[in-house]
């Protein structure tokens, strides 16, 4: 704490327009899937530490007493250990909650109309890579929809094609190979999006959301699996 009362000092003197805290899951020790699968209460708050609920006090002073807009994005479950006061979540809400869901598809249009062609801007070879159907389709596949992800491997199979000896253009090769190097630890993370099964998705701590009816659901449906 008295870390972070310094670092605020250094914070304010620097006349931030905006602070934001990215990853805030990394604030909380979140317990596990096999912990929250033996809770006896399917539908009780998430439990804090004492280091974790003073850490949510330092939040509401530096909203109440720093003069600095916050923004705080990540994981569905850190969010949920950040809203778990009244206090706070009445705070955070003040200036909007957006939730980033993935894509629904490669048609949609906020995925194919919008993301791409913006996307497609950014390219840094002499002969640039035409935004279709095909492509969209081979991006989608590979990145579950995922905001992040997409980036990620546009950037990837672009650096796939700055590193070919004389590369003046980007093909869909680049995209392959990109997705079988850069990309490839993220690939079963992507198939289990893609397949959108709780079984093989629950495989990931912080994929699955920690609030509402999923658990209770989720865990019934194991139990039915099971017997």
């Amino acid at each position: 704490m008295k870390m972070l009362e310094e670092w605020r000092q250094v914070a304010v003197s620097h006349f931030l327009g905006l602070l934001h805290l990215d990853e805030v899951q990394n604030f909380f020790k979140l317990s596990t899937l096999e912990a929250r699968k033996k809770r006896k209460s399917k539908v009780a708050g998430i439990e804090l530490s004492i280091v974790e609920d003073q850490c949510l006090k330092w939040i509401l002073n530096l909203m109440n007493t720093w003069d600095i807009p916050l923004l705080v994005s990540g994981t569905p479950d850190g969010i949920a250990a950040l809203t778990n006061r009244l206090s706070n979540l009445q705070r955070f809400a003040s200036a909007g909650y957006h939730r980033f869901d993935p894509f629904e598809s490669a048609t949609c249009d906020a995925y194919r109309m919008v993301l791409l062609p913006q996307l497609g801007k950014y390219q840094y070879l002499e002969k640039p890579i035409e935004i279709d159907d095909h492509l969209a389709q081979l991006i989608f596949n590979e990145t579950a929809g995922v905001y992040r992800l997409i980036i990620a491997l546009w950037i990837a199979a672009q650096r796939v094609a700055l590193d070919r000896p004389k590369s003046d253009e980007l093909t869909l090769k680049d995209f392959d190979v990109a997705i079988k190097t850069y990309m490839a630890p993220l690939r079963p993370a992507v198939q289990a999006l893609l397949s959108k099964d709780p079984e093989r998705m629950a495989k990931y701590e912080d994929l699955l959301p920690r609030e509402g009816n999923f658990w209770p659901s989720f865990w019934d449906r194991m139990n039915a699996n099971s017997a």
